[in-house]
């Protein structure tokens, strides 16, 4: 179930586990010169904010020696790149997890500079 524009425009962070650059990708993509970016930008926020909650969830019930992995592609907004890879790295290792890693699964269709990842973590 998805947010309305109006619940989009008021959220708040719910974890302090986000690294500082990604405000600073929100906030050029907030300044881009087109329709609906301030709500953009806050859903991009909403959205590793919320995967911030889910890997601290499961930190805390997975085994020790226990690894996580994701497929996430990188994107592009308003010509802003949201480097995913990096950012769940991040994420990853503020919760706990150590020997985060990436790996190129594939090239996107969609654009030359889009990828799709591996990422992969454990405890």
């Amino acid at each position: 179930m998805g947010i309305s524009n109006e619940q989009a425009l008021d959220l708040e962070r719910q974890s302090d586990l986000l690294p500082d650059y990604l405000f600073d990708i929100a906030d050029k993509i907030a300044i881009a010169d087109y329709k609906s970016v301030g709500l953009m930008s806050r859903y991009v926020l909403k959205y590793f904010d919320d995967m911030a909650m889910h890997m601290q969830s499961v930190f805390e019930t997975i085994k020790e020696g226990g690894s996580v992995h994701y497929i996430v592609g990188n994107s592009n907004f308003y010509g802003n790149v949201v480097p995913s890879d990096e950012l769940y790295k991040s994420i990853l290792a503020r919760v706990g997890f150590k020997d985060e890693g990436s790996i190129i699964v594939r090239k996107r269709n969609c654009n030359k500079s889009l990828y799709e990842y591996w990422i992969s973590a454990r405890k």
